[in-house]
């Protein structure tokens, strides 16, 4: 087990792959359990890049590759770890993601095992990653700022989250009770984009919580006509007016989107959160 340890100061700069992991295995293993930790005030300078597998600079995870999710028998515990003040500074190369909390199903990005909705629902039901905090960092210039996938009642709270080049945060798979709050989304080539399994007994990110209950220098989103909000906030309105459908609605909030824009034949309404707080500008 893995319990009430304090990785604290560390500064790491340059290397490959994984800057700080902490995480368990399936329980048979004899590492099943990683609770109750804290990773703080660390500083990593991350530029990792892979084409099929992600480069966290920080990751909290059970680890269920090379067929671990077979093993799985329900007692594994990954819980109440902190990931506080740290900073991370990246190069947005491929797959570099700043914080990665979550449950690894496959044994890379194309392994049909991580979108398999049995074994994901067997995950979420297990819900061995649980009730972890990540609060307090900053990530700035990855690909992906923080990504979260198979994980039950995570919080993502006060985090600067700035110009990466992907996605600032990236759901995927499964998740319950995710809190997003008080966080600062600023420059990300999109604001957050959640691509879990909408499931009865999977919930997908409230889009409009987030919207507002934390601070973005710029949100687009586009709404469906009689459904809810497409799950992605983005940067750019040309970007939602590209993914938008027939006579969907498309809210753009206040900011200074500098960008020129092709508005197709697709019957769409485009309406802006303020008539002088919403500014577009030729780029």
């Amino acid at each position: 087990a893995i319990t009430n340890n304090t990785i604290i100061d560390t500064v790491a700069t340059g290397g490959g792959g994984i800057g700080i992991f902490l995480g368990a295995l399936e329980a048979t293993s004899g590492y099943g359990t990683c609770r109750d930790n804290l990773v703080q005030y660390n500083t990593i300078d991350a530029s990792a890049s892979a084409e099929a597998y992600s480069c966290p600079a920080i990751c909290l995870s059970l680890d269920l590759r090379y067929n671990g999710y077979l093993a799985v028998n329900g007692s594994e515990d990954i819980s109440g770890n902190q990931i506080l003040d740290n900073n991370i500074t990246a190069s947005a190369a491929n797959n570099l993601v700043g914080i990665e909390v979550g449950t690894i199903l496959g044994n890379n990005e194309e392994d049909p095992i991580r979108d398999d909705p049995d074994e994901i629902a067997a995950v979420m039901t297990a819900a061995a990653v649980h009730d972890n905090t990540v609060q307090d960092n900053s990530v700035d210039g990855a690909d992906i700022g923080i990504y979260f996938y198979n994980a039950t009642n995570l919080t993502i709270i006060q985090n600067t989250i700035e110009n990466n080049v992907g996605n600032g945060m990236y759901a995927e798979h499964g998740q319950n009770g995710t809190v997003i709050t008080g966080n600062t989304f600023t420059n990300n080539e999109i604001q957050l984009a959640d691509e879990t399994d909408d499931t009865e007994t999977l919930d997908p990110l409230d889009i409009v919580s987030i919207l507002n209950n934390n601070t973005l220098d710029r949100a687009v989103t586009v709404d469906h006509p009689g459904a809810s909000l497409l799950h992605t906030i983005w940067s750019s309105i040309q970007d939602a007016i590209d993914e938008a459908e027939p006579g969907d609605t498309i809210d753009v909030a206040v900011g200074t989107y500098t960008e020129s824009l092709t508005i197709n034949d697709k019957g769409l309404t485009i309406t802006g959160e303020s008539e002088s707080g919403v500014i577009v500008q030729a780029g």
